[in-house]
């Protein structure tokens, strides 16, 4: 199974605020929401890519800054499938946190 995490602090943004913008960037990035978890600050989705499931997940976290964890996992294809997955949503993220 690949996996790929990237950690990353948001300035200036609420656990609440970053986590409710990972719900976004998930359906704006192709991915399917299928859990929340606001009182966690935890969102969970996935994404067929290749004919495989990609899980992805971002949690944040309430420190100063704002900081948060985003993991993908998926049997079947590569760590460079998922990082590049990643990078997709994390833009679409950044966007969204710099309204």
């Amino acid at each position: 199974m690949a996996k790929f995490t990237h950690t990353g602090e948001i300035i200036g943004k609420s656990a609440t605020e970053v986590y409710q913008a990972s719900i976004t960037a998930f359906e704006k990035a192709g991915f399917e929401v299928w859990k929340e978890r606001p009182l966690a600050w935890l969102s969970l989705a996935r994404k067929i890519e290749d004919g495989k499931e990609i899980s992805a997940n971002l949690a944040a976290r309430a420190t100063s800054p704002t900081s948060f964890t985003l993991s993908l996992a998926a049997d079947g294809l590569s760590e460079e499938t998922l990082k590049s997955q990643a990078d997709i949503f994390i833009q679409v993220f950044s966007d969204l946190l710099s309204e």
